[in-house]
């Protein structure tokens, strides 16, 4: 990565001056019974809220890599990261209900936001955050091999950094061959290689930036208090 940028040591530790509350103990955290979120399958994946104040993340599918994700945001870029528990509306369920203008303001400020991600120095490779796996779930999962179970047992060749955008592209093509023994039987080796050379026509010609794996309006919070959106889920 770009010698400008210099990796956050773990673990890390908001100043005490700047947390709204005591952080909670493991013991209160396991004991929590109000959580954020919907319900994940298998219980991967756990948001208990606690003091009013936070949302502790954690599960078989939360790695610190996500941590890293949003400590590297924060320290470059001037997009909200959610530092506490934020009150609010999903995007997805509350767009239908706003006006014009404020579709119109909620559209501008994510669009600087997500401006200002990609135009940081260029990483050099296509890949996770300082050379590790790459966890998007829009790459490296199917329909059979599960996101969490990618986490847990990953394809060394499907979540490594890669070095071009063609390397990149045909490993999107290897996630569907990797499911293709659960597809109907009329997926054959050339539909395999039309899509493969699909996914090598559209991903050509554009250097690698940062951005958000899941940029959707099911990982956009509306703050309740009015101050803009706010984007989570930076696995």
């Amino acid at each position: 990565m770009a010698s400008t940028f210099k990796r956050s040591e773990l673990p890390y530790y908001a100043p005490a001056n700047t947390l709204p509350a005591p952080l909670p103990t493991v013991e209160e955290i396991l004991a929590a019974t109000e959580f954020a979120g919907p319900k994940m399958r298998y219980e991967t994946r756990k948001i208990p809220v606690l003091k009013g104040c936070y949302a502790v993340k954690y599960g078989r599918d939360v790695t610190l890599q996500e941590g890293e994700n949003m400590l590297f945001i924060e320290r470059y870029t001037n997009v909200p990261i959610p530092a506490e528990y934020i009150r609010g509306r999903l995007l997805h369920s509350a767009w239908g209900k706003l006006a014009s203008k404020e579709k119109q303001a909620i559209a501008s400020q994510l669009r600087r936001d997500m401006d200002e991600v990609r135009n940081l120095p260029s990483p050099g490779y296509y890949g996770g955050i300082w050379r590790q796996q790459n966890r998007d779930p829009c790459v490296i999962s199917s329909r059979i091999l599960s996101f969490s179970f990618l986490i847990q047992h990953p394809e060394p060749n499907l979540v490594k950094p890669m070095a071009t955008e063609q390397e990149w592209a045909d490993t999107m093509a290897s996630c569907v061959r990797a499911s293709v023994k659960n597809l109907p039987d009329n997926w054959n080796e050339r539909r395999l290689a039309i899509l493969r050379q699909h996914y090598r026509r559209v991903f050509s010609g554009h250097p690698p930036v940062f951005n958000h794996g899941d940029f959707s309006p099911g990982n956009i919070i509306l703050r309740e208090d009015g101050k803009g959106a706010v984007i989570i889920d930076w696995q």
